[in-house]
């Protein structure tokens, strides 16, 4: 008889027992077909009815869980947790009034830490401070072991500013609770928001030795980190994070964000690689989803973007920025990426485009007019470079934006820079000295104030502001090659030579030194074989430059070899087609070769481009003699 009562019971549970099941699981469809038939067997299980409304809360559906939650108390009026989850929902809802109600009701039939909780909960939200701390307190009182209580009082100490009594209340309760996670994870939050960073390390590590696979410490020591710049023990906690969330989309995204920080641009591109694989290919229909995916791959293609950038491969970066801004059309910082790296591949033209829309997007944006004014410069526009090294300059007051002496002062010298090519050397000086003032160890300054002087002849002045560089740095290329370019127009071969010959030896990656002392051997009819070595070594390293294919070509002219010589010049002058000397040198090559039409074409060319240039007599002196 005993049995058969137990297996009655047993029966009369099993699916009430189910639900229960099912809800643990989150298999929200399920739990409620089985509290449903629960109440059919029973239709007074006010805990099939407590059940149906949890199922309810759960999916966020808060009016049937109401009706299920009063029917529970309907059938057992003193069902305090039928009256906590009534309260639940009505904080979910902001009916802080109803919540209070409930709670007074519930309390009324049985004191109860867990409602004074909710009660106390209530009191917060609607900011009745000293009620809510009486609530947290009467739930301690009445449960000393109550660890939510413990945790909501000092929590709401830590909220209110009262940090001394936080910290207190969660040491009390670490030390009775000497493994609880989430109170050293509220201890180090309360020490991080008082910048008191070494003591919140050390409650995230304390959380460590209670978990060794706790995810949550390692990401919140990753943020921390990340806040102290020390971006290298950063990166050692999330990646230590990834072992433990391998599919973890936002360790992802700090990864590839924190490597691009220390210049590691390949783990940059790798990690982000791998998390572009994880990503849906296809947009969810769920529009916050939707939304969602779009942030996400908006920062993975720009942090990629970055990375290829810092690696050089412009064209890659390109593609990627290039869908950032598919992805978000107004965002002028991606567009200014965009400029840079169209920069990197000299398409000058796009990037004047997208600094352009950088600056309509956000006017404030002003280092894009730096940009822009180098992008002239590239261009051969040096008005406008000047126009926006203009702007640039109003806009960088220093009671206007918070910009660097530094980054003040490339505004005043790229002005000074675009002066100088324009032959306009009083504007160019006073520009330069400008910037000399704001930035007074930038060697790249005086170097071009060398330059000027070069320019203007005064070839002692320049040899001062060259020295000066070389002084406080002898490694400075530009100023050996300033030095040289000097002693050569003096006639001082040795030191020419001597100076570009260190050039070479400085920066051994730069087409321009191999240039230089190819054209300097060509120009004075000495060492041609070299010469012919040099040039062709800044070709190999640059085969796109109309300068180098010049000297290349002109070589091969001083050596007699005119067959060589012409394919060489030709292409110069087909990437210059507005330098004059380019064709007057393509034009010899033709003459010496007997093809005395492209000869004449070729010279009159560049005397159309410029009928004043250097070599103008002997050019109108050799159309003469072909016509004759």
């Amino acid at each position: 008889m005993f049995l058969l009562v137990i297996l009655a019971i047993g029966c009369r549970d099993s699916h009430y027992q189910k639900g229960q099941i099912y809800l643990r699981e989150q298999r929200w469809d399920q739990a409620k077909q089985e509290f449903e038939a629960a109440i059919a067997k029973n239709s007074e299980d006010y805990r099939a009815y407590i059940g149906l409304g949890n199922v309810f809360i759960a999916k966020k559906d808060y009016d049937p869980a109401l009706v299920y939650l009063q029917k529970a108390i309907e059938y057992n009026s003193t069902s305090i947790r039928a009256y906590n989850k009534i309260v639940e929902v009505y904080l979910i809802r902001g009916q802080l009034d109803f919540a209070i109600q409930t709670c007074d009701k519930a309390l009324e039939i049985a004191p109860k830490a867990s409602t004074y909780n909710l009660l106390g909960t209530a009191y917060f939200q609607k900011r009745n401070i000293s009620k809510a701390e009486e609530a947290f307190k009467a739930a301690i009182n009445n449960n000393p072991n109550s660890l939510k209580a413990q945790m909501n009082l000092a929590g709401l100490y830590a909220q209110t500013g009262k940090t001394d009594l936080a910290e207190q209340h969660y040491r009390l309760l670490l030390d009775s609770h000497p493994k609880n996670k989430e109170a050293y994870f509220k201890l180090a939050q309360l020490y991080a928001s008082q910048s008191q960073l070494d003591k919140a390390e050390e409650a995230y590590r304390a959380m460590q030795e209670i978990d060794e696979n706790d995810l949550v410490s390692r990401l919140a020591l990753g943020r921390l980190y990340t806040v102290q710049r020390k971006y290298d023990a950063a990166i050692t906690e999330y990646e230590s994070a990834l072992e433990f969330a391998p599919n973890n989309i936002n360790i992802y995204i700090k990864l590839v964000t924190l490597y691009n920080q220390v210049n590691q641009f390949l783990q940059a591109i790798e990690t982000g690689n791998k998390l572009e694989r994880r990503l849906p290919t296809d947009m969810p229909d769920n529009p916050s989803r939707t939304q969602s995916l779009r942030s996400m791959q908006e920062i993975l293609y720009l942090q990629q973007g970055r990375a290829y950038f810092g690696q050089g491969d412009y064209i890659n970066a390109i593609k990627y920025l290039q869908r950032v801004v598919d992805l978000n059309t107004k965002s002028a910082i991606t567009h200014y990426r965009l400029g840079l790296a169209h920069a990197g591949i000299k398409n000058y033209r796009r990037a004047v485009v997208e600094y352009k829309q950088s600056l309509k997007l956000d006017s404030e944006f002003i280092i894009a007019h730096l940009r822009l004014a180098k992008a002239y410069i590239a261009l051969g526009e040096y008005i406008q470079a000047i126009g926006e090294c203009q702007k640039f300059i109003d806009l960088s007051n220093p009671d206007r934006v918070l910009l660097s002496e530094t980054e003040r002062a490339e505004g005043y010298y790229l002005s000074g820079v675009a002066y100088l090519v324009l032959g306009k050397y009083d504007e160019s000086l006073e520009q330069l000295q400008q910037a000399s003032k704001l930035s007074p160890d930038a060697a790249e300054i005086y170097v071009t104030i060398g330059k000027l002087y070069t320019e203007q002849k005064q070839f002692e002045n320049a040899i001062r502001y060259y020295q000066m560089v070389i002084e406080r740095d002898a490694k400075v290329a530009n100023a050996h090659e300033g030095l040289a370019d000097v002693y050569a127009l003096m006639g001082d071969r040795d030191k020419a030579i001597e100076e570009y010959n260190k050039t070479i030896a400085l920066s051994p990656d730069s087409p321009s030194t191999y240039n230089n002392l190819a054209w300097y051997y060509t120009s004075q009819e000495m060492n041609l074989d070299t010469a012919l070595e040099l040039a062709n070594k800044a070709v190999s390293m640059d085969s796109k430059s109309p300068t180098f294919r010049d000297t290349l070509g002109w070589v091969y002219y001083k050596k007699g070899m005119y067959r060589q010589a012409i394919p060489e010049l030709l292409t110069a002058s087909l990437g210059n087609q507005n330098n004059p000397l380019i064709h007057y040198h393509l034009g010899l090559a033709y003459y010496a070769n007997d093809e005395f039409n492209k000869a004449q074409f070729s010279l009159q060319t560049a005397l159309n481009i410029n009928a004043n240039f250097s070599e103008a007599t002997e050019a109108k002196k050799r159309i003469q003699q072909i016509e004759n």
